[in-house]
């Protein structure tokens, strides 16, 4: 009897461990930092650090290339440097972008991360340095590097080979929605000049003709919305959607449904083992005739 508890103990024992380690592999950011750099990413987003929103053009940046080596970094200046050595770091909110929100409160700093899609910390990142300055670069996702410079948060994302390759068509509807989308507006003229070049000539001429003809200040317009987006309002600068990764990060609610599952499966294994010991402590080992 007391053979079966403690091995019943040691069966409980081995699955809260199960559950431990299993959870914090979900949760940990550091192995984001084990994950290599190296080779092509790509500028996604660019936008002010102070998270107030801009109409000011800024789109020579977005669909620029970047590309990590182990000494260097090939892409826009700054960014492109030689004799480059790295450092792993993990940075609360008050530590980011080089501490540009460290004269906040710990709450205050929170909310100016959040308008940049940083929520969960600290984060994981690297410390660059190399010829042409120190930068800071934070990994909250696999396939995701943020770094402020001159004032701007760019942001980086390492990109599926369809969304790399040039004139797939998703890759053509990326570039598109990055320009449309840095900064986010409505559908303006002053807007639609940016995505000129993926419009066909009959298109922007209906364009111009729509914008020709005055419309009822108390009526809705024909096109009360983003067409590019299907949303009825301008998207806010910090909801720019990111395109698919190779290597998605988990999301808050896979984390806990991968939990919920590693839960059922430790009391899957409670309840066979419990059935097993109950079947040992019953069984009568039959008496051997001499």
């Amino acid at each position: 009897m007391s053979a079966a508890i403690a091995s019943r103990s040691r069966m409980s024992g081995s699955v809260a461990m199960l559950m431990t380690v299993s959870a914090m592999a979900l949760l940990s950011p550091t192995p984001l930092l084990a994950s290599s750099i190296e080779g092509a990413w790509r500028i996604t987003r660019v936008a002010p650090l102070s998270g107030e929103s801009s109409t000011t053009a800024r789109n020579s940046l977005i669909g620029q290339a970047v590309r990590f080596a182990n000494d260097r970094v090939a892409g826009p200046a700054p960014l492109s440097c030689e004799q480059a050595t790295w450092e792993t770091n993990l940075s609360p909110p008050e530590g980011l972008f080089q501490g540009n929100f460290s004269q906040s409160s710990h709450e205050a700093a929170k909310s100016q991360a959040l308008v940049h899609g940083l929520w969960r910390f600290p984060i994981p990142g690297y410390t660059l340095s190399c010829s042409s300055g120190l930068f800071h670069l934070h990994r909250p996702e696999r396939a995701t590097l943020l770094t402020a410079i001159d004032g701007q948060v760019w942001t980086l994302q390492r990109l599926s080979p369809q969304l790399l390759a040039a004139n797939t068509p998703e890759s053509v509807v990326q570039e598109l929605l990055e320009n449309w989308l840095n900064p986010p507006a409505g559908f303006e003229p002053a807007a639609l000049s940016r995505v000129e070049r993926w419009l066909t000539p009959k298109l922007q001429r209906r364009i111009s003709v729509y914008f020709s003809v005055p419309g009822k200040p108390d009526d809705a317009p024909a096109i009360n919305g983003d067409p590019f987006t299907d949303s009825q309002e301008a998207l806010p600068d910090s909801s720019f959607p990111q395109p698919t990764s190779i290597h998605p990060e988990p999301s808050p609610a896979f984390v806990c449904n991968s939990l919920m599952a590693i839960v059922y499966a430790a009391f899957s294994i409670c309840s066979k083992g419990m059935a097993t010991v109950g079947k040992l402590m019953t069984f009568n080992i039959p008496t051997v005739a001499r």
